[in-house]
């Protein structure tokens, strides 16, 4: 009770928008504070109703399907990966993976770090040490249109928020990734993903010094995202120069063949049946799709 009342930035703090330690302790205190059976039983009983309702929200946030893009921040004390939820928030997913292809979180950081709460980037229009190029400006000032969907998720630890301000439809680039269940945001800022790997590295900024600024708990020392890079998961493995080479071999030989008339080789080329075809565009572009990937992610590395 004394956190409810010592609470004073926020005086329509609800019970649901406390941390579960803090919702725990309470009932714990209530429970030792009265000697009252039938008192203790309706505590208990409570304590019950909270943890249910904890767990039946994060099972269907669980349920949400994942885009089979994963984004990775390369932070100086390691990797954080995140993916996006398409058919809750389409619109913002799709403006933050653009971001992160064109490279606008790269020198960016978290300018916030609130223990218990939120770690925030900064928008890529002002956050980042890097200059922008022309097309960088253009996406990085764009501002998206607020989506919700009832009941489908919340936020959670490792969901990811996008901040905005009184507008409802004025997100841009900066987003949160929240470090406690918090429903009380539920309904007044957008969840389009959620972190899958890293969150420890998430959880280890709530160990930096901070300072209170307009408003906001901001880290003293820098939070800087190094690098990013993307892939798509469940692509096929780029083939080895061992599997290459036969391939090109045999290519060069069926053209041989068919440049000297070879009826075979050219009957062989003419009678691929339509299904054939399909399969063969859909390796292709599943190849090529691990081929970008991996592309990506050493020019991440090799050019932060």
């Amino acid at each position: 009770l004394s956190y409810l009342f010592s609470n004073r930035t926020n005086t329509t703090l609800k019970l649901c928008d406390l941390e579960p330690r803090y919702v725990i302790q309470l009932h714990l205190d209530y429970w030792f504070m009265n000697t009252d059976t039938r008192l203790r039983m309706l505590t208990l009983c409570a304590l019950l109703l909270w943890t249910l309702a904890s767990s039946t929200a994060l099972a269907a946030v669980n349920d949400v399907r994942l885009s089979d893009e994963r984004v990775v921040f390369q932070l100086e004390t390691g990797e954080v990966e995140f993916a996006f939820y398409p058919d809750v928030a389409p619109a913002t997913s799709a403006h933050i993976f653009e971001c992160v292809q064109l490279g606008l979180y790269n020198t960016n950081h978290f300018f916030r770090v609130h223990p218990g709460f939120v770690a925030q980037t900064a928008e890529c229009e002002y956050g980042r040490l890097a200059p922008l190029n022309d097309r960088q400006k253009e996406v990085a000032h764009r501002t998206v249109p607020f989506e919700w969907k009832d009941g489908v998720v919340t936020h959670t630890a490792g969901s990811l928020s996008l901040a905005k301000g009184d507008e409802p439809h004025s997100g841009g680039s900066s987003f949160s990734i929240m470090l406690s269940p918090h429903p009380g945001l539920d309904t007044r800022y957008a969840v389009f993903g959620r972190v899958t790997r890293g969150m420890e590295v998430i959880h280890a900024l709530e160990k930096l010094e901070t300072k209170e600024e307009g408003g906001f708990v901001m880290p003293l020392k820098r939070v800087t995202i190094l690098a990013t890079y993307w892939y798509v998961t469940g692509a096929k493995p780029l083939p080895g120069l061992g599997e290459l080479l036969p391939l090109l071999q045999g290519s060069k030989a069926g053209s041989a063949g068919a440049a000297a008339g070879d009826s075979t080789a050219v009957e062989t080329t003419t009678t691929q049946s339509h299904g054939e075809c399909e399969i063969a565009l859909r390796e292709m572009t599943a190849r090529y799709e691990a081929v970008s990937a991996q592309v990506e992610e050493l020019r991440s590395k090799a050019l932060p």
